[in-house]
C-alpha cells in the first residue's frame, strides 16, 4: 500500500514537474519573441529616422531660388520626407499593436501625402489646390478622431474647458481671416470658401489636440504644438496663394512649419508608448 501511494506520488510530482517546464519555455518563447520584435523595430526605427534627418538636411543645402527670387526646398526632397512621416505613422500604428487611434493617425498622415503631391501639382487633377484641401482637410479629420480615441482609451473626455474656449477663438479667428485675407476678388469663389472651412478643419486640429493635452497631459503637448503650426502654415498659404500679398521665401516658411507640425503629431504617440 506504501509502495503504490509513493508511486502515485512521484508520477504525480513528474507530471507537475513537465507542466512547470512546458510553462517556463513557453515564457522563455514569447520574451524571445518579444526581444527580436523590439530590436527589429529598433532597427527599422533608426533607419527610417536616419532617412528622415538626411532628407531634412539634404533639403536645407539645396534650397534655392526660383525665377521670381524666392527660396524654396526641392520638390522631391519635400515628397520623400513627406513620404517618410506616412511610414513612421504605420510603424507607430505597428508598435501599438494596430489600435484604433493609431490606425486613424496613420490615415491621416496617409492623406496629407495625397495633399502634398496634390499641391505639388503631381497629381493629375483640374485644381491642386482644391484636392489638396479636400485630401488635407479629410486627414485633419482623422487626427481629430484619432486624438478623441486617445482621450476616450484613457477614460477621459475631450471635450473639455480648453477644447470649448479654443473654439471660441478659433471661429472668431477665421471669420476675421476670411472676410480680411481671403475674401479677394482675384480668386474663385470655390477656392476662397473652400479655403475657409478647409482652415476650420486644421484650426479644430488644434482645438482637438489642446482638449487632448488637458485631458491627458504630458508629452501630449506635443500635438498640440503641431496644430498651431499647422494653423500657422495654413494661414501662410492663404496670405501667399490666396491672398496674393507679398512675403519674403513663402514656400520655404510653410514647408518647415509645416514639416515639424506634421513631426510633432506623428511622434508624440511613439514618444508615449515608449514611456
Amino acid at each position: 500500500m506504501e509502495v503504490q501511494l509513493d508511486i502515485r506520488w512521484i508520477m504525480s510530482f513528474i507530471r507537475n514537474v513537465k507542466i512547470t517546464l512546458n510553462q517556463i519555455r513557453l515564457k522563455m518563447n514569447l520574451i524571445t519573441y518579444w526581444e527580436v520584435k523590439i530590436t527589429l523595430n529598433n532597427s527599422i526605427w533608426i533607419i527610417v529616422g536616419i532617412a528622415q534627418l538626411c532628407t531634412i538636411i539634404t533639403a536645407a543645402f539645396q534650397a534655392s531660388q526660383d525665377v521670381s527670387g524666392q527660396r524654396k526646398f526641392p520638390k522631391m526632397l519635400c515628397m520623400l520626407f513627406s513620404s517618410l512621416l506616412v511610414v513612421t505613422s504605420w510603424l507607430v500604428a505597428a508598435s501599438a499593436d494596430f489600435a484604433t487611434p493609431y490606425v486613424w493617425l496613420a490615415a491621416g498622415m496617409s492623406l496629407s501625402f495625397i495633399g502634398d503631391l496634390s499641391m505639388a501639382a503631381l497629381l493629375p487633377w483640374r485644381h491642386p489646390i482644391i484636392g489638396g484641401m479636400i485630401t488635407f482637410g479629410l486627414g485633419h479629420l482623422c487626427y481629430m478622431i484619432s486624438f478623441t480615441q486617445i482621450a476616450d482609451s484613457n477614460g477621459l473626455t475631450i471635450y473639455n474647458e480648453a477644447f470649448i474656449a479654443c473654439a471660441i477663438v478659433l471661429i472668431v479667428t477665421q471669420l476675421y481671416v476670411w472676410r480680411r485675407i481671403l475674401n479677394v476678388p482675384t480668386q474663385p469663389r470655390a477656392i476662397v470658401n473652400g479655403a475657409a472651412v478647409y482652415g476650420l478643419l486644421v484650426g479644430f486640429t488644434a482645438v482637438y489636440a489642446a482638449g487632448l493635452w488637458q485631458a491627458v497631459g504630458g508629452l501630449w503637448l506635443l500635438p498640440l504644438v503641431g496644430g498651431l503650426l499647422f494653423v500657422w502654415s495654413d494661414f501662410l498659404i492663404g496670405w501667399f496663394d490666396i491672398g496674393g500679398r507679398k512675403m519674403r521665401n513663402p514656400r520655404l516658411w510653410i514647408w518647415i512649419t509645416y514639416g515639424i507640425a506634421q513631426i510633432c503629431i506623428v511622434y508624440a504617440p511613439l514618444v508615449h508608448l515608449l514611456q
